[in-house]
């Protein structure tokens, strides 16, 4: 959570024109409280690692029309703002990398435990299809987040008209990049909201469920 406010406290205080993109960094930091309650550690935040990838350069024509912008600062903001939509949406993501390999390996732990199960001869048949059930919700979270990683949030400069030679020009070309990063925002937050309350969520609580199931078999449930 701190990660993503470090990275986004110079903009924040920063021109006009991130007037509209701000809370979405704050909201985004609320991606890594934990579904389960408990407080959030250093090894719980991602380390960039995962999917970590070079930084995309903006595409030539995003990049000619923010050049119309007469004020330098302005040309240096959108370009971070483009910049940092991507990185947050990688971090986000090698956050919940992170998450899944963690519930593997305690799903892991889960299935070894659980052969004690048909060595007390026990019907092993539920604890069975618990862990195949989290497997399955494992790998979707994964597919999920893969999918994830590779959306663009991209300016769609088709819509921004405005003749930049004139002040009212570049007061309608602020309020069109405005207009841009709020969808654009918008879009990035519902996107990682959903994928963190989605899938990454439903592999979580298989999980969950597969280790209480374990836990209730006697002799089977705490490791010895």
């Amino acid at each position: 959570m701190g990660k993503i406010r470090k990275y986004l406290s110079v903009a924040a205080a920063a021109s006009v024109l991130l007037i509209l993109v701000v809370p979405v960094f704050a909201k985004t930091a609320q991606l890594y409280r934990p579904l389960n309650g408990r407080q959030t550690t250093q090894e719980d935040r991602p380390s960039g690692l995962e999917s970590k990838k070079k930084e995309k350069p903006i595409r030539p024509d995003v990049t000619q029309k923010i050049k119309q912008f007469k004020d330098e600062k302005r040309q240096k903001l959108a370009e971070k703002i483009i910049r940092q939509l991507d990185h947050i949406n990688q971090t986000v993501s090698n956050h919940f990398i992170r998450v899944l390999d963690k519930l593997e390996k305690i799903l892991g732990k889960v299935e070894s435990r659980a052969k004690k199960v048909s060595e007390k001869g026990q019907d092993p048949s539920q604890i069975n299809a618990g862990i195949q059930k989290a497997k399955e919700a494992i790998l979707a979270a994964r597919t999920a987040v893969a999918d994830q990683t590779k959306k663009t949030y991209e300016i769609n400069i088709s819509t921004l008209t405005a003749q930049p030679s004139t002040p009212d020009g570049q007061n309608d070309l602020v309020s069109g990049f405005r207009e841009q990063f709020q969808s654009l925002k918008d879009k990035l937050k519902k996107d990682l909201f959903s994928l963190r309350d989605g899938p990454v969520k439903n592999a979580r609580t298989a999980v969950h469920d597969v280790l209480k199931l374990l836990s209730e078999i006697p002799g089977v449930g705490k490791e010895q």
